[in-house]
């Protein structure tokens, strides 16, 4: 969750930078705009979503964030379980 959760907001960051969302980004977290690529156009397309990924791992991370929510729910009623009953624990 933790690569997700950093790609998204290096995604937003460009985003907040620039007003756009890019056909793909520099790993190493360099601007979109100055990458250059092997073929006519020589940098990424702008506003282009067709091999982005962005919005399935914007769903992917809001998916995994209310499943570990979820377990830190069941974590605090064990918890709690067992400050009111310590025989739990054994």
């Amino acid at each position: 969750m933790l690569i997700l959760e950093k790609a998204l907001d290096q995604t937003a960051k460009q985003f907040g930078r620039t007003g756009r969302i890019w056909e793909f980004y520099d790993s190493l977290g360099g601007n979109p705009e100055e990458l250059k690529r092997k073929s006519n156009h020589d940098q990424p397309f702008p506003d282009y979503l067709g091999h982005n990924p962005v919005i399935a791992m914007a769903r992917y991370y809001e998916q995994l964030k209310g499943q570990s929510k979820l377990a830190e729910g069941d974590r605090v009623k064990q918890i709690t379980k067992s400050q009111a009953n310590p025989s739990i624990l054994k």
